[in-house]
């Protein structure tokens, strides 16, 4: 009784442990007494993809009971009941590696599934050849390590004798191999065979045929110190090693203990290793039955790695700048407005904190970061000023402004020529410089007095086209298009060559990128103190079939009998929308029945 007791005992504990999550199963399970017991045929483990028998035994007969079994959750179909005892369930082709059965009665007496017993089921596969052996070892370690592929998954225990000469070392799924490297000779070559073994079988490698001056490697290397460039796009790590520098290839172009990395982002956390390579002057071990030679190069494993965090880089370019001169004052010093191209966003880190404009005479002034151009007194007699932007990570090369004249006219740029089109001007010229050219700046101005556009044309650039930032090379001949011009408003155009003696007169023009017209005709009667037989009307049409916005305002000066006298105030640049090329009178008789006018024509003349 008491050997009964304790076999119920261990089948109620086998019970709780192999089917622990069941949810048939009462949260108690210490409690639950096993009704019968489960066994399969075959044995368990079986074969991956075998057919499987399952039998369900009560402890006793039950007449009016039925015995159900669930696979995994799944309730198994195929059955056979023997006797009243005994149910034999049938599982075709099972491949899972770890499955649970669950057998289950059901009788009159009963309100629901009683729970009879359960069993775990194992499945594998017997193991692979083992393949690709690989060994190394460092002329300072005390062990040779070896590798090996041990092929597709068993999902069984596996273990794996290595073999060499007398000695063997067993290990479990062929995961870390250890070979004394006392038992070894220098200079002597040795066969090693792996052979894994499994429930189901055993499968031997083919040799691995070895000497340790063949499996030898360099030592690991270590990053000592490691230094970011002031650009933050490159690095220099410094390393070393105790492997002798003779075994060692040589890693150009950096010298040995150093190794440069380029093409670093800004404010990017890194991860350095680095690891070291023999000559290319060794043999191969091989895993083949006779040894064959090969050259081969022979890498250390990688070194510790050493985590960084790119600083953040300032602005590596000049600023492009510009500037105008205004009148001397009595103190002896003038107005210099500065002009700056603010730096692109993807050449700088952080933020922009100011730009800083430096007198040649020292004294420093600081502009918004927002601001594109700014306003110092400067004494008139000095020559230049730098311009730089202020980052939190750096500043930019200082850009020099040239505040000299050189002398030369604007005949020294050659002839100047404009061609207009639909919200453009395309801007020829050539110049004579020779070696002093340095640049070209092209400026523009709407009229009345306007926002200052310019940009700078490099001398590379023979033909260029300009579209806001934009700069495109074409052809030889110096030329820019000047674009985002609005029709029917005047540009002063100005061009300046910046040389190494200082900076030209302008050659400039006034420019209209398309001359603007109306719908119909601006017929503007005068108002005049004209005798009551005459009346004056005034019409000005511009050139390029475009028309003003309105006609100008007569006055009359003289009244004769036979002549007058009339002056005409200009019209306002905003009221033209083009050149005025000539005025047309027309007058006419108020006691005239003719409809038709007489006019005249006078060309325009600008003061």
């Amino acid at each position: 009784m008491n050997l009964l007791l304790a076999s119920r005992r261990c089948i109620i504990m086998l019970l709780c442990f192999s089917i622990i999550g069941w949810p048939l199963l009462p949260a108690d399970c210490i409690d639950i007494i096993p009704l019968g017991y489960v066994t399969a045929e075959p044995a368990t483990p079986v074969l991956m993809g075998s057919n499987l028998t399952v039998f369900c035994h009560l402890f006793k007969c039950e007449q009016r009971s039925t015995l159900y079994l669930e696979l995994n959750k799944q309730e198994v179909k195929s059955s056979k009941r023997e006797n009243c005892t005994t149910t034999v369930f049938y599982l075709p082709r099972v491949w899972m590696p770890l499955s649970k059965v669950v057998c289950m009665m059901q009788s009159e007496q009963m309100s629901r599934l009683k729970v009879v017993s359960g069993l775990d089921l194992r499945a594998g596969l017997p193991p692979d050849k083992p393949a690709n052996i690989s060994c190394e070892t460092t002329r300072s370690s005390d062990l040779v390590n070896c590798s090996l592929q041990r092929g597709q998954e068993t999902y069984l225990h596996t273990r794996y004798n290595i073999s060499v000469l007398r000695y063997t070392v067993m290990v479990l799924d062929g995961e870390k191999i250890s070979i004394p490297r006392a038992i070894l000779d220098e200079n002597t070559k040795y066969t090693l065979i792996a052979t894994a073994y499994n429930h189901f079988g055993a499968s031997q490698s083919d040799p691995f045929i070895f000497s340790l001056e063949d499996i030898a490697i360099p030592e690991t290397p270590h990053i000592v110190r490691m230094e970011f460039m002031n650009e933050s796009t490159s690095a220099t790590l410094y390393w070393n090693t105790s492997e002798s520098s003779m075994r060692l290839r040589p890693q150009e172009p950096c010298c040995k203990g150093l190794i440069q990395v380029e093409n670093l982002r800004p404010l990017t956390e890194y991860e350095f290793q680095i690891k070291t390579c023999a000559s290319l002057s060794r043999q191969t071990p091989t895993s083949t039955p006779s040894f064959k030679t090969s050259l081969r190069s022979l890498c250390s494993k990688w070194s510790p790695s050493v985590r960084r965090m790119s600083p953040g880089k300032g602005p590596s370019q000049e600023l492009h700048v510009w500037r105008t001169l205004g009148e001397q004052a009595r103190n002896g010093l003038r107005t210099v407005t500065v002009f700056w191209k603010p730096p692109p966003l993807d050449c700088y880190s952080g933020e922009l904190l100011k730009y800083s404009i430096l007198l040649d005479n020292g004294h420093e002034e600081n502009c918004a970061a927002a601001s594109s151009q700014c306003s110092v007194q400067a004494p008139v007699e000095s020559q230049t000023l730098s311009v730089r932007a202020v980052t939190s990570y750096g500043t930019s090369p200082p850009a020099s402004v040239d505040l000299r004249h050189t002398g030369l006219s604007e005949s020294f740029l050659g002839k100047l020529t404009l061609e207009a089109d639909a919200g453009s001007v395309h801007v020829s010229w050539s110049s004579t410089a020779g070696k002093d050219l340095l640049y070209f700046v092209i400026e523009w101005e709407s009229m009345p007095a306007g926002r200052l556009h310019w940009t700078k044309v490099l001398k590379e650039l023979k033909e260029t086209t300009i579209t806001g930032k934009e700069i495109f090379r074409l052809t030889d001949l110096f030329s820019c298009r000047v674009s985002g011009l609005m029709a029917g408003v005047r540009y002063n155009l100005s061009l300046y060559a910046v040389t190494t003696r200082g900076v030209s007169a302008p050659a400039s023009r006034l420019i209209y990128s398309r001359e603007q017209s109306k719908t119909g005709f601006a017929l503007h009667p005068g108002l005049h103190p004209c005798p009551p037989t005459i009346l004056l009307l005034f019409w000005s049409p511009c050139a390029f079939l475009s028309e003003p916005l309105s006609a100008p305002t007569l006055h009359v000066l003289i009244r004769e009998a036979r002549r007058i006298l009339v002056r005409w105030d200009e019209l306002p640049l905003s009221q033209q929308r083009g050149f005025i090329t000539k005025y047309t009178f027309y007058w006419q008789t108020l006691d005239s029945s003719s409809t038709k006018l007489s006019g005249e024509h006078l060309k325009y003349k600008p003061s």
